[in-house]
């Protein structure tokens, strides 16, 4: 391909885009909006996948790693962050005289010096304020020790101590409560003295108690875990095997950065998932390149004259397919640059909706370069496609009938309703 040719024809695309003007504008909108939504997709997923220290820091705040009681003290064996499989005899659980579940402690196996904290929580614990009555997460973290900085985000009072409270805004807004307001959780009052929202999930209705002690479920909901800080030195991956063996899942902070090897699971292919996406994905492109299509037809009809000059000049046909073919990369590259840009600042100015309707907060807006130049690469090649047809037409209409501004003969081949009506046919038997 002469690259003189393709800078001339590019060139005179350019001017022929600036020139009609609402035109280019017409096709770079028909082309845009579906990479428009191809790009906020992409900008969207990949703000949803957290950075490591983020996921670390809302799983583990400021520890070293968590352990949480799965199969007390029947070993398991743990698979990265959260698969386990029982690796010992199942038997029945150790109880007290009483009847009261026994839970293995950490800190028999853990390094001296390491710091235990009781992140214990209750399920469907009834908490009451006033006259309003609702079934929540009861949570005994202790919010203001350094070592759950992370866990939560205050957005208004200050963290509560022993006999205190906090509470989540949408069970704040469920029970009416207000910074000062008393409730009883489980027969034990606290007065709420802060709001707190957990960034891993905006929609839970969840309470704080630090300090509260015995159950607060009858009914043994409980999920028994602990935020360990480690003593300088200790690895926290070295104390998986140990608390495996108790039957404690562990997570630590390692992990999130280095996560260990996974077993390959092989799956069957989702063959209809894969089907329609293809087949959206094809309507949209075929619907681009129909519409936009037509306003090429039109723009290269408009210009016969101009191309019609070209071949006049010594032009080939190559040449004048060439220019309108140029015509269709350059505004498909506008299109898929501004569905790019427009798609970014969508996600970023709409990020508490896209935050409400994903039920936690996002990471830091994420934008591949190489994903979104594919996206621009789509825009420019969906309206190259558009233009084929008619620069095929533009490259064979007679010279001098186009220059004295005849139409020349008009003519539609045979093999094309014979075409269309075979795609007609097959489409219907598609549908059966």
């Amino acid at each position: 391909m002469n690259a003189a040719g393709v800078r001339a024809a590019l060139r005179i695309a350019r001017r022929d885009a600036l020139r009609a003007k609402g035109r280019s504008a017409l096709v770079v909108a028909m082309v845009g909006v579906p990479m428009l939504g191809l790009a906020f997709a992409d900008v969207a997923v990949r703000t949803s996948h957290l950075p490591p220290a983020v996921r670390a820091a809302r799983d583990l705040g400021a520890t070293d790693l968590v352990a949480e009681v799965v199969e007390p003290f029947h070993p398991i064996a743990q698979v990265g962050l959260d698969g386990w499989a029982d690796a010992g005899t199942a038997g029945a659980e150790p109880v007290r005289p009483g009847g009261q579940r026994l839970v293995p402690d950490p800190a028999t196996v853990l390094p001296p010096g390491s710091r235990v904290l009781p992140w214990s929580q209750w399920y469907a614990v009834r908490v009451r304020a006033a006259h309003r009555v609702a079934l929540v997460i009861a949570d005994r973290t202790d919010l203001a020790d350094p070592a759950a900085a992370g866990l939560v985000r205050l957005r208004a009072g200050t963290f509560p101590r022993a006999g205190e409270a906090a509470v989540t805004p949408r069970l704040a807004a469920r029970l009416g409560l207000r910074l000062g307001d008393e409730v009883t959780v489980a027969g034990t009052r606290a007065r709420v003295t802060a709001v707190v929202v957990r960034p891993s999930d905006l929609r839970e209705e969840r309470v704080y108690l630090p300090g509260a002690s015995g159950p607060l479920n009858t009914k043994g909901a409980e999920v028994v875990r602990w935020g360990v800080t480690l003593p300088p030195g200790a690895r926290d991956v070295d104390q998986v095997a140990a608390l495996n063996a108790l039957g404690i899942q562990v997570r630590p902070r390692t992990w999130y950065f280095d996560p260990p090897p996974q077993p390959v699971r092989g799956g069957p292919v989702d063959a209809e998932s894969i089907g329609v996406t293809v087949v959206v994905v094809g309507l949209a492109t075929l619907e681009v390149v129909l519409l936009a299509g037509t306003a090429f037809a039109v723009g290269a009809r408009r210009r016969r004259r101009e191309l019609a000059l070209v071949a006049a000049a010594g032009g080939s046909r190559a040449d004048v397919r060439r220019i309108v073919l140029a015509g269709g990369v350059v505004l498909g590259t506008v299109a898929g640059t501004l569905g790019v840009g427009l798609a970014a600042l969508a996600v970023f100015l709409g990020r508490p909706w896209l935050e409400r309707l994903a039920g936690s907060e996002l990471g830091p807006l994420s934008l591949r370069p190489l994903e979104l130049a594919a996206v621009v690469a789509a825009g420019a090649g969906t309206a190259l496609l558009a233009t084929l047809l008619p620069a095929r037409a533009a490259a064979r209409q007679p010279v001098v009938a186009a220059l004295t501004g005849r139409r020349g003969e008009v003519r539609t081949p045979r093999r094309v309703p014979v075409v269309a009506l075979l795609a007609v046919a097959g489409g219907a038997l598609g549908l059966l």
